[in-house]
């Protein structure tokens, strides 16, 4: 399953995200439709989903503390019922354990 968002402050910047049974987790970060990293079951060090959310803070789709924060309040809400600043994360994190089930 594959999923895709827009970065919240760059329109240049997109992310294919999602689980398939051959590469495992995934993320595949574009600046103008060219790829500008990749991660998947083939990077050095794989951690599954830590790796892909990594991967998106890096690029700046959300922080850190956002992540923190989404899961807390995932455990008592839904993503739509989120803060709107963690909406998002909360969003990718959803995606990301639906596709894997």
């Amino acid at each position: 399953m594959r999923y895709k968002i827009n970065h919240p402050t760059d329109p240049q910047i997109t992310a294919a995200y999602g689980w398939d049974h051959a590469i495992g987790f995934f993320v595949m970060v574009y600046r103008g439709g060219q790829i500008i990293e990749d991660y998947d079951v083939m990077a050095e060090e794989y951690e599954p989903l830590n790796g892909v959310l990594h991967v998106m803070i890096r690029h700046e789709f959300f922080d850190i503390c956002d992540v923190l924060n989404a899961f807390y309040d995932q455990a008592n809400a839904l993503p739509e019922d989120l803060e709107p600043d963690l909406r998002l994360v909360g969003e990718v994190i959803s995606n990301l354990q639906a596709a894997a089930d």
